[in-house]
């Protein structure tokens, strides 16, 4: 049985984690994350990951913009 897809606050939420644990550094290791998985396969996994990434290069800019 494959478990259902995370939702979007779930995605969000996994991004700002990343943030908090790995700093500037975040973005790197979930595309890092989503390199290992998709080594092994895991083809969900990756894109899961490539979706944080993602998020988190958003959160990134949008701190860079705020004054």
């Amino acid at each position: 049985m494959v478990p259902p897809p995370l939702s979007d606050w779930e995605l969000w939420a996994v991004a700002r984690r990343f943030m908090e644990e790995h700093g500037d550094m975040a973005a790197g290791y979930a595309s890092l994350k989503a390199a290992e998985l998709d080594a092994r396969g895991d083809a969900r996994g990756r894109d899961v990951f490539l979706e944080v990434a993602a998020r988190i290069n958003r959160m990134g800019s949008a701190e860079g913009t705020r004054h």
